[in-house]
């Protein structure tokens, strides 16, 4: 009579599931382990109820959250310092602020993630300032920028009256920076991204007609030189077209003029803009202004 050695490999099963929930939250009901290879001989779901008993008694924290357990901490522990925390929170802050609330869900996914490899302090002052910050959303201010993003969500054309004059254009996205609520709207009669403040926005009207996804917009060349030319650090919306020791050629596509015409002026003698000729006059008119302001001469 021969005897065959029966292979007993609930501990590897056990730290197999442990590699799982690592990766993820885990509805074990719905969990297809017959195609798992380390699983394939699992009866019953019933079974993975043990492991994770097995694992809570080896003080590894797992807890079902609605029908999914969860681990709630990774088995190396990371350590940041308070200028990391702020950083993280700085970014949690940015992104939420841009209202893009179908990707909210995967920043709450990411940024619990990072916490399973926080300390508890840690953790917890980090969410101190996450809770905070979301009952600061409460205020006038918040409300009119979720107002705002609903017509953004909505994908409708819209006619706004902005400081008494009225013009039809597409709603793109909503920020919040400092006091301020800014819509950011197409102009398609300009072919113009437009920025506008939310205290100048007098009244709109939801037209019935459906946002189009391409929008072509004025792009706007501009030269910056000397010193400039080295130091200039290009936004997400330029290029560089060409470029030698002393001077760049700069394509700004999609920025809102007034924003681009306040932010060249600042560059005095070291920046010139060069096309189109109706933006480059636009820009000496600015100029202009600005130069009879100073002077005390603005009607």
């Amino acid at each position: 009579m021969s005897y065959t050695a029966k292979h007993h490999d609930s501990c590897v099963r056990v730290l197999e599931f442990f590699k799982l929930l690592a990766k993820e939250d885990i509805d074990i009901k719905e969990l297809d382990y017959r195609r798992l290879c380390k699983f394939k001989d699992i009866e019953a779901h019933e079974t993975f109820l043990k492991y994770i008993s097995t694992l809570e008694a080896s003080d590894i924290d797992v807890k079902k959250i609605g029908k999914k357990y969860s681990l709630c901490k990774f088995l190396e522990e990371i350590k940041i310092d308070d200028c990391e925390i702020n950083l993280l929170f700085n970014i949690y802050k940015a992104f939420d602020a841009c209202c893009v609330e179908k990707q909210k869900d995967f920043l709450d996914e990411l940024f619990t993630k990072i916490e399973k490899s926080l300390s508890e302090t840690t953790k917890q002052t980090l969410n101190d300032k996450i809770n905070q910050y979301h009952n600061q959303k409460h205020s006038p201010m918040s409300k009119i920028a979720s107002e705002f993003q609903q017509y953004v969500d909505l994908s409708q054309k819209l006619t706004i009256t902005y400081n008494g004059e009225s013009f039809t254009a597409t709603p793109k996205k909503v920020e919040i920076n400092g006091n301020n609520v800014f819509l950011f709207v197409y102009d398609s009669k300009k072919a113009e991204n437009i920025k506008l403040t939310a205290k100048n926005i007098e009244k709109i009207e939801i037209l019935p007609l459906k946002t189009t996804t391409t929008n072509m917009t004025t792009s706007i060349a501009f030269e910056v030189y000397d010193r400039l030319a080295i130091n200039y650090r290009l936004r997400d919306c330029e290029t560089v077209q060409t470029f030698d020791e002393n001077k760049k050629l700069i394509i700004n596509t999609g920025e809102d003029k007034k924003s681009l015409f306040k932010r060249l002026m600042k560059y005095g003698e070291n920046c010139k803009v060069i096309s189109p000729k109706y933006v480059e006059k636009e820009m000496l008119q600015e100029l202009e202004k600005l130069e009879k302001k100073l002077k005390g001469d603005a009607e």
